[in-house]
């Protein structure tokens, strides 16, 4: 009885030994699988932190790349606002140019075709040498031409009108000036402007770049009083004049 007892007990310590070290080499196991996964998902991590570095420095590079092109951007839109607002100094109706000073307008347009491309230049123009009444009336009148009567209180002026385009953007481009004058009172009011053909008429002219057209306009104004002469053609090409 006693050997059997001693047999069992020998028997249940066995397999108790034998679960025991079944458990201690799954817990090694299953250790060295975690220290395994660990040290993976660290090198996985290292590699991450690495490419965010990378893609970071990348973008901060495209962020001064796009800095810098935006800065010579402005810096270019600056220089042609000030080469533009430095081209335009023709006068203004409160500040006009004195018969025989030269104006300088700037010129902008579009190609005539589908494109319609935007044309810049700079053009310089001069008014001068205004005569009026009877005098003018002598220039107008010629062998087949004659003026109309001019309106009570108004008069016939003539005066020189001389246009050079000195920039053209596209100087294959050619640009068509016409004596596109208006005259207006002291006081601000426009005067209808009466045409009429004679010799000597600036009329419609075409330039090129470094081209210069010369010839006469004819304008009513108040008979014997000042008033003001204002030249608009074209986009932008404005340019005023004060007769005395």
């Amino acid at each position: 009885m006693m050997k059997k007892i001693l047999l069992t007990g020998s028997l249940t310590t066995a397999l108790l030994l034998a679960a025991c070290s079944g458990e201690t080499e799954e817990t090694n196991t299953e250790a060295d699988n975690t220290s395994e996964e660990m040290e993976q998902l660290q090198a996985e991590n290292e590699e991450l932190k690495t490419q965010v570095e990378e893609l970071e420095g990348r973008l901060a590079e495209q962020d001064e790349e796009q800095t810098e092109s935006d800065n010579q951007e402005n810096d270019t839109e600056e220089v042609e606002a000030s080469s533009a607002s430095e081209a335009v100094d023709a006068g203004s109706r409160t500040e006009p140019l004195a018969l025989g000073e030269k104006g300088t307008m700037s010129i902008l347009t579009y190609t005539d075709d589908e494109d319609m491309e935007e044309i810049n230049g700079v053009a310089e123009i001069t008014v001068d040498n205004i005569v009026r009444g009877e005098e003018a009336v002598s220039i107008l009148t010629g062998e087949y031409s004659e003026p109309e009567e001019a309106p009570e209180g108004m008069e016939w002026i003539v005066f020189d009108t001389t246009i050079s385009l000195t920039e053209l953007s596209d100087e294959n481009e050619e640009i068509t000036f016409s004596d596109d004058f208006t005259a207006y009172t002291s006081d601000g009011s426009e005067i209808e402007r009466v045409f009429t053909t004679f010799d000597e008429e600036f009329g419609i002219q075409g330039l090129y770049s470094g081209g210069t057209a010369t010839g006469k306009t004819a304008l009513l104004a108040p008979a014997g009083e000042p008033f003001l002469i204002k030249y608009d053609d074209y986009l932008r090409a404005e340019a005023y004049y004060q007769v005395d």
